[in-house]
C-alpha cells in the first residue's frame, strides 16, 4: 500500500479515519449483532432444554432400570414372553415398559417440536446431548446388517461363494424377493409356512442367487433337504422402529400443556393403557410398532435368530449415555441420584 504514502498527509488521515469508521460500523452492525443473535439463540436452546429436563431425564431413568433389569439380573425379563399364563405382575411390567419407551420417545418429540423453529446453536453439553438423542434414535431404527446377515447364512448353507462387493446389492434384493414372498402367504417369517410354500420360496431364492452368482443350479433334492434350514436362516426376527416412525409415536404421546411451564406434555399410563386396548386401527398401528419390539423377545437367546435382543441392548446403552450427558449438561441440582449415575456410567460403553 506504497501508494498511500504518496498522497497528502490530510487525505492519509482522512482516508485512515474513514476506514476505522467503517471498521467499526461493519463490527458494530454486523460481526457484533451476529455474535449477539448467536447467543440468544443458544440462551433460547437452553431455556427449552431446561424446560424439559426433568421429564426427560425422569423417562430415560425409567426406561432405564427397566433395561437395566431385562439385562443384568439373570431371569427377570421373562415378563416379555407372552404365554398362554400371564400373571397380573406380568402384564403390568409388560405394559409399562411399553409406555417407558414410547414416554422417552415422546419427550424427545417435545423438544424437538419446540426447538423447531430455532437455528442449530448450543452449547457443548447441548451438542452432546442432541447427539446422545441421535444415538438413540439409531439403535431403534438402524438395522442393515440384517440383510447382510440373512444372505451369508444362506450361501455358507448351500455352499454358494459370494464376494463382498456384490453382496450388499445381492442382499438388499434377497431381502426383497424375500419379504415380498412372505407377505404374499400373510405370514411373518419363514418358518411359518407348510412344506410346499416353503420349498417354492427356496426354490426362488437359489434361482436367483445362482444366476446372480454365475453357478448351476441347485438340484430340488439339496433345496428339500435343507429348506427347514434355510427357513430358520432366513427368518431373523426383527422390529426397527424407523426414524419417522418415532415421529409418528412422539405425535401420538405428547399433549398441548396445561401448564406454563412448557409446550407440550406427555400422556400418563393410564390412557396409554388404554391405547393398548383400543379397537381404532389408526391407534394400534402405531402402538403394534412399538410392542413388536418387545413382543415375546427372549433375552436369554444367543442364537442370531432375534436381532431385537442387540437392537434392545443398543437401546440400553444409548439411554445410559443420554442419562449420562444430562447429568453432565451444567443444571443447577442434578435430576439423578448417585446410584442411577454411576449404573449409567458404568453401561455406557
Amino acid at each position: 500500500m506504497s501508494w498511500i504514502q504518496t498522497l497528502d498527509v490530510k487525505i492519509q488521515a482522512a482516508l485512515i479515519a474513514s476506514i476505522v469508521t467503517l471498521l467499526g460500523i461493519f463490527f458494530k452492525d454486523y460481526v457484533f449483532q451476529k455474535l449477539k443473535e448467536k447467543r440468544d439463540q443458544s440462551k433460547i436452546a437452553y431455556d427449552v432444554y431446561k424446560k424439559y429436563a426433568e421429564p426427560l431425564a425422569a423417562a430415560a431413568e425409567s426406561m432405564f432400570w427397566r433395561l437395566n433389569e431385562t439385562f443384568n439380573v439373570k431371569g427377570r425379563a421373562h415378563f416379555l414372553i407372552r404365554s398362554d399364563v400371564i400373571t397380573g405382575f406380568e402384564d403390568y411390567k409388560y405394559k409399562s415398559t411399553l409406555y417407558r419407551l414410547a414416554s422417552l420417545i415422546g419427550w424427545i418429540y417435545a423438544i424437538k417440536k419446540e426447538q423447531s423453529y430455532m437455528k442449530p446453536v448450543g452449547t457443548t453439553s447441548q451438542k452432546s446431548i442432541s447427539e446422545s438423542i441421535r444415538v438413540f434414535e439409531s439403535a431403534l431404527a438402524d438395522g442393515p446388517h440384517v440383510e447382510t446377515q440373512r444372505l451369508l447364512r444362506l450361501t455358507e448353507l448351500w455352499s454358494l461363494e459370494c464376494s463382498p462387493e456384490k453382496s450388499i446389492d445381492l442382499s438388499i434384493a434377497l431381502e426383497k424377493m424375500h419379504k415380498s414372498f412372505l407377505k404374499g402367504k400373510n405370514v411373518d417369517l419363514a418358518t411359518d409356512l407348510g412344506d410346499q410354500d416353503l420349498f417354492d420360496l427356496c426354490r426362488e431364492c437359489a434361482n436367483f442367487l445362482c444366476g446372480q452368482l454365475d453357478c448351476n443350479q441347485l438340484r430340488d433334492e439339496l433345496i428339500k433337504e435343507t429348506m427347514q434350514q434355510s427357513a430358520r436362516r432366513l427368518s431373523i426376527r426383527e422390529a426397527w422402529i424407523y426414524r419417522d416412525w418415532q415421529a409418528g409415536i412422539g405425535e401420538l404421546m405428547v399433549r398441548k400443556s396445561e401448564s406454563e411451564a412448557r409446550d407440550f406434555d406427555v400422556i400418563g399410563f393410564k390412557e396409554f393403557e388404554s391405547m393398548l386396548e383400543s379397537d381404532d386401527p389408526e391407534v394400534s398401528k402405531w402402538i403394534s410398532r412399538i410392542e413388536n419390539t418387545f413382543k415375546n423377545l427372549d433375552i436369554d437367546k444367543v442364537d442370531g435368530q432375534d436381532v431385537r435382543v442387540e437392537q434392545i441392548r443398543s437401546t440400553f446403552k444409548a439411554v445410559a449415555k443420554l442419562i449420562v450427558e444430562i447429568n453432565n449438561s451444567g443444571l443447577e441440582v442434578s435430576p439423578f441420584g448417585n446410584q442411577t449415575i454411576a449404573a449409567a456410567e458404568a453401561n455406557n460403553v
